[in-house]
């Protein structure tokens, strides 16, 4: 007997209309009628079927890899609409009822796109497969033991009606901002929450069938990880002699929030390094940039600015991740503390 149990390590999201079969491990049921899906080739996905009853084949087969499948451990299906290729291969069966009752082994081609056998490992047998834990079904689709015979399938709604989002704010060194205020507000929801010290944010329970409205905001220690050497690199920068590689050393540069660097930003830069000023005048100690904005001049980045918040709109219910790049304002080497 051959087969392979696959666990999902996370629940798809309810627009994927995942639909999760049923099964049936009843060895005296004769199916009527027979249905598979598959992908042939690793193409998209087909379905043949055969209108007759499945037989259970009551001879050897001995396959072309020296190994041999006992008497009636085959369910033997020939399809009157379809056909199977290499890729096919462990593709459920399903009976009459929608319910899987084995997998493909192989079987045999003729030479005018027909089939004369395919052949399906029966799902009861695969149920006990060889006496352990890790080579059969019953320890994981029947974990409690109630010995059922079939399972029907799950369809879950398409949509949810609340969801959780949830997001992390790093820096350009991939550290986690803490301390960044994240505000959601829509017609029914205004709450707030504050980063945690690897950076992470949950909303939960968000209802789905509104929009909201995100806004992120980290306003304090304006001196943190700004330096001489800030500043040499900012005036090298207005020389021409280095030009800033990213967008993010221009908005971390522009400390006065002009959309240009010039000499006035180095003087906002001096005041605070020499705790004259304690905040930048018109910038925010921190500037935030979600990780999905894309600048279409990356050497220009005020020609079109990052969205200062965001719209979030999700009538499915999905689970939603929104991350977001932090920037200190007046630190050009990243040696800001992102937790302080």
């Amino acid at each position: 007997n051959d087969f392979l149990l696959m666990e999902l390590n996370a629940t798809p999201p309810p627009s994927f209309g995942t639909y999760y079969n049923g099964w049936s491990r009843d060895s005296t049921a004769i199916p009527t009628k027979t249905t598979l899906i598959h992908h042939p080739l690793g193409d998209i996905k087909k379905i043949s079927v055969d209108k007759d009853a499945a037989a259970v084949h009551t001879g050897t087969i001995n396959w072309n890899n020296n190994f041999s499948t006992p008497p009636n451990f085959m369910w033997r299906v020939v399809p009157d609409t379809g056909y199977y290729e290499s890729g096919s291969s462990g593709c459920p069966l399903f009976n009459q009822n929608k319910l899987v009752i084995g997998q493909l082994h192989g079987g045999n081609l003729g030479t005018n796109c027909n089939v004369t056998n395919m052949y399906f490992d029966r799902f009861h047998k695969s149920w006990n497969g060889g006496g352990s834990p890790s080579t059969r079904l019953k320890d994981w689709l029947d974990p409690l033991g109630t010995g059922a015979l079939t399972l029907g399938a799950l369809d879950p709604p398409d949509t949810l009606p609340t969801y959780t989002l949830e997001g992390v704010f790093i820096n350009q060194n991939y550290a986690g901002i803490a301390g960044v205020n994240v505000r959601i507000d829509g017609d029914t929801v205004h709450r707030q929450v504050t980063t945690d010290t690897n950076g992470i944010y949950h909303f939960y329970n968000l209802p789905s069938q509104y929009n909201y409205n995100l806004t992120v905001k980290k306003d304090t220690n304006a001196s943190n990880g700004v330096t001489t050497f800030d500043i040499i690199v900012t005036r090298r920068h207005i020389l021409g002699i280095e030009i800033f590689p990213t967008p993010y050393k221009y908005l971390a540069a522009d400390v006065n929030k002009s959309g240009t660097i010039t000499a006035l930003d180095l003087v906002e830069m001096r005041k605070v390094l020499l705790g004259v000023d304690s905040a930048f005048a018109n910038q925010t100690s921190w500037q935030f940039v979600p990780t999905i904005f894309s600048f279409e001049d990356p050497l220009n980045p005020f020609a079109t600015p990052p969205p200062t918040n965001v719209g979030v709109v999700n009538p499915n219910g999905d689970p939603l991740r929104l991350d977001f790049w932090g920037v200190k304002t007046g630190d050009l080497n990243e040696s800001a503390n992102p937790k302080f």
